[in-house]
């Protein structure tokens, strides 16, 4: 249930990958999503529990839930 996990994005292996991908080319989209999972850490988010449960559904990937 979306109601137990925080809107928070942990830091993953690939967002460093991401980033290196901005470098040499213009991807405008992933630079997006990459900023959404930085800023989700600063503020939580609908959004970044949708990212937290799909990471999770589709990566097997922890979410950081609610107390």
């Amino acid at each position: 249930s979306l109601n137990k996990i925080k809107g928070i994005v942990p830091k993953g292996e690939t967002e460093d990958e991401m980033k290196f991908l901005e470098g040499i080319s213009k991807m405008n989209i992933l630079k997006a999503a990459r900023l959404m999972r930085v800023r989700s850490r600063k503020k939580q988010s609908f959004e970044g529990k949708i990212i937290s449960a799909m990471r999770k559904e589709f990566g097997g990937h922890k979410v950081v839930k609610n107390d």
